[in-house]
């Protein structure tokens, strides 16, 4: 069971990345608009060339989590045996998953907020999924007084005696991972079943979307400029409400500069129980 622990809590932290890969991807092909006019008028329909960039989404997505694996399946393979090949095949099928949670995501995103906040909160859920879990184990390793350690999190006495019995399907994917044939089958299956009924149900609403998301700018711009008055500010203040302007024009800048303030609260939260 400690072993279980310990490759379903290492495959949450590749997951989560991927989880927020994906959704930065999958919002990036609702608000391109390099070649939305040409395709859009040509014969080829709408649902179809989503579906190809749910594909394009999906294989960049498992390329990204094959790189941050690589290196650690590579070291099982050449100590432990080759059954652990089968942790790719994982990475593929948790890619799966997150493009399908990523499409489902962004079109409930489209239908409660519209297209004008679309693409900001999802850059911002993408910044908060992609650091929260990370941030939440080294938050608790560091209040369990294990330091920055994730290994020692992982394989501490509370974790274990929380984690569920042996025959939950929570274990699927690790035991996918460790090479048994049943539950890699199911979990690829089920991953692959998912992703494409997932992306056949949202197919058809892609080219209204990405019209109404690439009328934006044009609508943006016919606004008129709204009239202030001009109020004297020192240096500090006007540099200061221009950053502040930029981050609401740009979702992209602001996702990632909240990534990089949620990567400051461990050391933050390490700092304020050693040194109050």
């Amino acid at each position: 069971q400690q072993a279980l622990v310990m490759i379903s809590g290492m495959g949450m932290l590749f997951w989560t990345v991927t989880l927020s890969q994906a959704l930065e991807a999958v919002t990036r092909v609702y608000y391109g608009r390099s070649d939305l006019d040409l395709i859009l008028s040509s014969p080829a329909s709408s649902a179809r060339l989503f579906a190809v960039r749910a594909g394009t989404v999906f294989v960049s997505t498992t390329a990204l989590g094959l790189l941050l694996v690589s290196p650690l399946v590579i070291a099982l393979v050449l100590q432990d045996g080759p059954h652990w090949l089968s942790a790719v095949l994982v990475i593929a099928a948790l890619a799966a998953l997150s493009v399908a949670i990523a499409m489902a995501i962004t079109r409930l995103l489209f239908r409660f907020t519209g297209p004008r906040r679309t693409r900001l909160i999802a850059q911002i859920v993408a910044g908060i999924v992609g650091a929260g879990f990370v941030i939440g184990i080294q938050a608790a390793a560091i209040l369990s007084h294990e330091g920055f350690s994730r290994l020692a999190f992982f394989q501490s006495d509370s974790i274990i005696a929380a984690a569920p019995d042996l025959d939950s399907l929570l274990w699927l994917p690790a035991r996918a991972a460790l090479g048994e044939p049943l539950p890699a089958a199911l979990l690829i299956g089920g991953s692959l079943v998912i992703l494409v009924s997932t992306a056949a149900s949202i197919a058809p609403s892609y080219g209204q979307l990405a019209t109404a998301a690439a009328g934006l700018n044009h609508v943006r711009g016919r606004r008129r400029p709204q009239k202030r008055a001009f109020r004297p500010a020192s240096q500090r203040q006007a540099l200061r409400r221009k950053e502040f302007l930029l981050l609401q024009r740009d979702p992209w800048l602001l996702s990632q500069t909240l990534m990089q303030l949620l990567y400051l609260v461990p050391p933050a939260l390490l700092l304020w129980i050693n040194y109050g």
